[in-house]
């Protein structure tokens, strides 16, 4: 089997051919790929994307996926297994307060816990 490294630009045009009917997409070890990938993909897949796997993506930063993380508003799964670049900022920093990050050392700080009364 071939293997083929995906670039932004093929982020880019995968977004743009499958557009709102993207559900689902591995990128992982898919070493090229940045935040300008990441923001393509949101931008056209912002309504179905329900899952995605950006693990061993060297390049991506807190910024690429927070910006995911605000504007697919469908999105309830993000896979960010080896990506030690992310950190704390992104997991307390993103509004999208039903994502389930996976795979961080932090990943149980992906969401506030709910506040306790009395």
């Amino acid at each position: 089997m071939k293997e083929v490294d995906v670039l932004d630009p093929t982020c880019e045009a995968l977004a743009s051919a499958a557009g709102h009917g993207l559900r689902a997409l591995c990128l992982d070890s898919c070493d090229a790929v940045t935040d300008r990938g990441l923001v393509a993909l949101a931008r056209a897949g912002h309504v179905a994307l329900r899952d995605l796997n950006v693990s061993f993506c060297r390049r991506i930063t807190d910024a690429g996926c927070g910006y995911v993380a605000d504007h697919c508003v469908g999105l309830k799964r993000l896979r960010v297994y080896g990506c030690t670049q992310i950190t704390e900022r992104f997991l307390l920093g993103h509004r999208n307060l039903a994502l389930r990050v996976e795979g961080s050392y932090s990943a149980s700080l992906s969401a506030p816990a709910p506040l306790k009364s009395g």
